[in-house]
């Protein structure tokens, strides 16, 4: 089976530092290739030119980045990816057959995209990074059983902190 996973990388990052955690992204990607066995696993982020030894990281961890260009205000930096995993999910459907779709976001204006891939019966699991936080829209249309919360995964996913010798 066919299966891809798409991640909302700044609802996560945002969404599990609300819990008052950081996330290792090597673990994170083990868990999901444990649990789901995924074919393909897309973070869609920004672009930072000053993150780019993060990116090559992630890369070296075997994601795949689908980067959106950004607006770089005088006090604003403005990026929405919403729309860009979207029409990924979309392509991805039609384009390159995946049969399964396991989506990485607590963010309500997912809300249509879920409602497409339970049409299309292609719907796999919702991992949301934070259940408090995640939109009830979201909560409206899955059973509980489709909704995984990754903040009681905590000991499986977070970065492990170095402390000094004092």
């Amino acid at each position: 089976m066919q299966t891809i996973v798409l991640i909302d990388t700044q609802n996560v990052h945002m969404g599990i530092q609300a819990c008052g955690r950081t996330i290792d992204w090597k673990k994170f990607y083990r868990f999901l290739q444990d649990k789901f066995l995924p074919n393909k696993v897309i973070l869609f982020m920004w672009y930072i030119e000053e993150y780019s030894k993060f990116y090559d990281y992630l890369k070296e961890i075997w994601y795949d980045i689908s980067f959106k260009n950004i607006i770089l205000g005088k006090w604003l930096i403005k990026w929405n990816i919403d729309s860009h995993l979207v029409l990924n999910a979309v392509k991805s459907y039609y384009e390159w057959w995946y049969e399964k779709f396991i989506l990485v976001s607590g963010d309500g204006d997912f809300d249509v995209l879920v409602e497409f891939l339970l049409e299309k019966k292609v719907f796999g699991k919702l991992l949301v990074p934070n259940r408090y936080k995640a939109s009830k829209l979201l909560k409206n249309i899955l059973p509980a059983r489709d909704i995984q919360d990754l903040s009681v995964l905590h000991r499986k996913l977070k970065r492990k902190t170095h402390k000094k010798n004092k």
